[in-house]
């Protein structure tokens, strides 16, 4: 069941924290990164549908919230020098995605909850080019199709550091995540900017 018509789950901010390792030549990379966004929205419903054993009709005023998790570790092999380095990248983790639907009737409350997590794993590569030792630009994506399941993450940005330990970085990055079984499926798209701090040591 798709709720894209009942709750606009679009743009929302979120929040990610990670740690890379470098080894000290650069051709191992090390990442492990825990992503999160949460959506809050009301609407007056335009159908009936059921969900998680609860009935919510037409025109009924309806609270839907969603949660979704994301924890990745990476690993990539480059080859290159000290300005360029490109290799595989294989990573793997868990995509957790809560969603509570929640009304108030005439004869109470009424609210169901759903969830799923899943584990997600991709191949693809990554790359770093450092024209100076201030600035660092990246890329990496990664796919798999396997069982039913279908996914894909890419990002690409720039790190830009005022010292030896601080800086900033931005850029953009797209996720598409399909899981289907028998019983359930689910589908995260997810696509935009990003800007952060970095701390380097």
């Amino acid at each position: 069941m798709s709720f894209e018509r009942d709750f606009d789950f679009h743009s929302e901010l979120g929040f990610e924290a990670r740690y890379t390792y470098r080894h000290p030549e650069g051709r191992h990379k090390l990442l492990v990164g825990y992503e999160t966004a949460d959506w809050s929205r009301t609407t007056i419903l335009s159908r009936t549908f059921t969900f998680a054993g609860q009935t919510y009709t037409a025109n009924l005023e309806a609270t839907g919230d969603l949660k979704l998790r994301v924890f990745r570790g990476m690993y990539a092999y480059r080859w290159g020098n000290e300005k360029f380095r490109f290799g595989p990248m294989a990573d793997m983790g868990i995509v957790s995605a809560k969603l509570n639907i929640s009304s108030v009737t005439n004869t109470g409350t009424r609210s169901s909850e759903g969830s799923r997590a899943k584990f997600a794993a991709t191949v693809g590569y990554d790359l770093e080019y450092d024209p100076s030792p201030k600035v660092n630009i990246f890329h990496n994506l990664g796919a798999i199709a396997f069982l039913g399941d279908h996914l894909f993450h890419t990002e690409a940005g720039v790190k830009v550091y005022f010292t030896n330990n601080f800086g900033v970085t931005g850029g953009y990055k797209a996720r598409r995540y399909e899981f289907d079984d028998d019983e359930k499926f689910l589908r995260i798209t997810a696509h935009g900017p990003f800007v952060g701090g970095v701390l380097r040591f």
